[in-house]
């Protein structure tokens, strides 16, 4: 088991439309299909990986993160799982979700509260016990079809 890439990075934003603008110019980042996670947010693709900006006011720095690719999913979720640090009552008050497109996010602390998502390819690479507590993120927010195609994966 181990990881694989730092998959992408996600930073916050007071006015998304600015910041997209910065990251596009500066660093010729370019915009992908984005889940709609119920709020304002745009996924940019820079090089093999990717920065995910979250439009928030000021001193909101909760879903700053960044997120590990992972090879294997299960050792990572049974290494994690005593060890107490799941996100259960943050973000989004539960620690796994998969996308549209079947990806899948783990959400985790450090021992200093930093989130980190955890992420890999398929829910249907997911024992059956581990894939029983993903939730949905389409069923808990309605994709467009541009939207239902974002995937943390460009290879």
């Amino acid at each position: 088991m181990k990881a694989t890439r730092i998959n992408h990075v996600s930073v916050r934003a007071l006015d998304l439309e600015a910041s997209v603008a910065f990251y596009t110019e500066l660093f010729g980042a370019t915009p992908i299909a984005t889940p709609n996670f119920g709020g304002r947010l745009a996924w940019l693709q820079l090089g093999e990986s990717q920065i995910h900006i979250f439009e928030r006011g000021e001193g909101w720095d909760r879903d700053a993160h960044f997120a590990v690719e992972v090879d294997d999913f299960e050792a990572i979720y049974r290494k994690a799982e005593p060890m107490g640090v799941f996100d259960t009552k943050g973000n989004w008050g539960h620690h796994i979700f998969s996308l549209a497109s079947g990806v899948v996010q783990l959400y985790v602390r450090d021992p200093a509260s930093n989130l980190i998502e955890v992420v890999f390819h398929s829910i249907d690479d997911l024992p059956a016990d581990i894939a029983a507590v993903v939730q949905s993120r389409a069923a808990q927010h309605p994709q467009t079809e541009e939207s239902a195609r974002a995937t943390f994966f460009t290879k």
